[in-house]
């Protein structure tokens, strides 16, 4: 199957809900390898906080407006 997910707050909030969407997001893949997940952001992933990497990931940052 495949799933996509709203990464935006896990890639511009340092903490809080940013905090959540990565942990909730890491422990998804590492339960599940079956499934292929895009990751989609209107933000710009830096080192600090990018998207995972694992075989079933891909990131697409797009831009959406914030209203």
């Amino acid at each position: 199957m495949r799933i996509a997910l709203d990464y935006t707050a896990g890639i511009r909030q340092g903490a809080g809900v940013g905090q959540y969407v990565r942990s909730l997001v890491d422990a998804m893949l590492a339960q599940d390898a079956n499934n292929k997940y895009t990751l989609i952001t209107s933000g710009r992933p830096t080192k600090e906080r990018s998207f995972p990497t694992a075989d079933n990931v891909r990131g697409r940052s797009v831009f959406i407006p914030d209203r």
